[in-house]
């Protein structure tokens, strides 16, 4: 039976105006339902992809987007939301690759340059992050998402005074922005002003709308800042907090695996890598009295938040903060 174009095209009208609306639900029930009577649209996939995310089921919402993207490559909305989920499965690497593609064919978008900006972050590549959230910066002054990461890459690097100044822009755009209230809490904990921090914390964690990512950093932040004002035990506390509400965040990525199938697959993983994976660093000194070997940080096989920081990430910030091409 030949479809109703002119129906077709009022569903997706409708469904495009509730999730504007963001009435996802019904929006996404709607695509759901004309899904399956045969019509296939890269927005009726996205809008139920929306609705799976917001319900816990990622992998679900990712098989979707894929779909979208295979029928419709050019559709921006699609492969936008296709980076954002694979960035939500911590998938960094296949966002990246996703927005790359996007910013080909479309290279003045804004929000592109931010999702870019975020993969290089979740990849560990904080000058490239810097670089694109500047130039998201460029294209639409004033991004709230652009700023907050800037504090947020700043304070990664230790650098706490431009942290401050960042995190204190976005502050006037959404005053009580999680991410921004955390850079700033850094910048007080780095410049011992600690009962200012408590207080910028314990406000974030009691703020309904930080979401659990929020508030586990801001218990781990908080460990830190009161071990530093010598009170141990309610340390401990806020680092077993962190710890329980990360784990509970991120049990989906351990659900059916063993540490030995994981381990099984990070080797794997390794040994597919190529040269272009590790990008070279054009300002490294190489002199012959440059480097004379390679060092290999280890974290502690034990949860070393419950008791100090960890050596290690402590030494990964310090290099962090002094390089300019990572």
């Amino acid at each position: 039976m030949a479809r109703n174009l002119d129906a077709d095209m009022e569903t997706l009208r409708t469904v495009l105006n509730l999730a504007q609306n963001r009435d996802f639900q019904r929006a996404g029930a709607l695509a759901e339902q004309t899904l399956a009577s045969g019509f296939e649209h890269p927005l009726l996939l996205n809008v139920l992809a929306t609705r799976l995310e917001q319900e816990g089921k990622f992998e679900e919402s990712l098989r979707l987007l894929q779909r979208a993207v295979t029928i419709a490559p050019g559709d921006v909305g699609a492969r936008n939301a296709l980076a954002l989920c694979l960035q939500r499965l911590d998938r960094p690497a296949e966002a990246l690759y996703h927005v790359d593609e996007l910013l080909k064919k479309h290279p003045d978008l804004g929000f592109a340059h931010v999702n870019k900006g975020n993969a290089l972050i979740g990849l560990g590549w904080l000058g490239r992050a810097k670089m694109s959230h500047l130039r998201a910066l460029e294209l639409e002054p004033g991004s709230l998402a652009a700023t907050a990461a800037l504090a947020s890459i700043a304070t990664h690097r230790g650098e706490h005074d431009e942290a401050r100044r960042w995190a204190e822009q976005a502050l006037k755009l959404a005053p009580g922005f999680p991410d921004a209230v955390l850079s700033l809490a850094a910048a007080e904990l780095a410049g011992g002003a600690n009962l200012k921090a408590e207080t910028l914390l314990h406000q974030l964690i009691l703020d309904s709308r930080a979401g659990p990512s929020d508030k586990a950093r801001a218990s781990g932040l908080l460990g830190d800042v009161l071990d530093a004002l010598g009170r141990y035990p309610e340390a401990f506390d806020a680092y077993s907090t962190c710890n329980e509400a990360l784990r509970h965040i991120h049990r989906r990525f351990a659900s059916g695996t063993s540490m030995l199938d994981y381990t099984r697959a990070m080797s794997a993983a390794m040994a597919n890598f190529g040269e272009r994976t590790w990008p070279k660093n054009e300002s490294a000194d190489t002199s012959p009295a440059g480097a004379l070997g390679h060092v290999f940080l280890l974290g502690f096989p034990v949860p070393a938040r419950h008791c100090l920081r960890s050596c290690s990430t402590v030494i990964r910030r310090s290099l962090a903060s002094r390089s300019t091409n990572c």
